[in-house]
């Protein structure tokens, strides 16, 4: 993550140093998703580590807007980073930056995150009436706070 706010503050490709409301706004986006993320991991871990919640599945916090809040803050600091370094393209071939929040996207929700973790939570809990409802119900990875 600190590879991230690094690159933040990079040269801009004209050689210049001004930041642009552009970057004011994708740093501050960063900021965002880094702490939905720190703060999405740090309640999971303290779901898990309470006796009470062993074999459960968490439906608190951010956990009850989105089913992998952690995944969409990481999305959301790839989307910052590409946002910032557009103020610095200066050829088409640069605006190729934006490949990466894509891929990030597709990665988490249809190869390694999301399909891995529904598969294994699918076969310790598929069947009971609050998981299938919170499966149902719950945005995967873009909070709705409209519930």
């Amino acid at each position: 993550k600190l590879l991230h706010a690094i690159l933040l503050f990079y040269q801009k490709g004209d050689g210049s140093n001004s930041i642009t409301v552009i970057d004011s706004i994708a740093w501050l986006l960063w900021i965002f998703g880094f702490v939905f993320e720190v703060t999405a991991d740090a309640q999971k871990f303290a779901f898990r580590n309470k006796a009470e919640n062993h074999n459960k599945f968490i439906t608190t916090g951010l956990w009850a807007f989105s089913q992998h809040p952690n995944y969409f803050g990481e999305i959301v600091m790839w989307f910052a980073v590409a946002l910032s370094a557009t103020c610095a393209y200066t050829k088409a071939v640069h605006w190729l930056g934006w490949i990466s929040p894509a891929f990030t996207y597709f990665l988490l929700l249809k190869v390694s995150g999301v399909p891995m973790l529904k598969k294994k939570a699918d076969a310790k809990w598929k069947g009971q009436k609050d998981y299938d409802h919170y499966t149902q119900n719950t945005n995967e990875i873009i909070p709705s706070f409209s519930r």
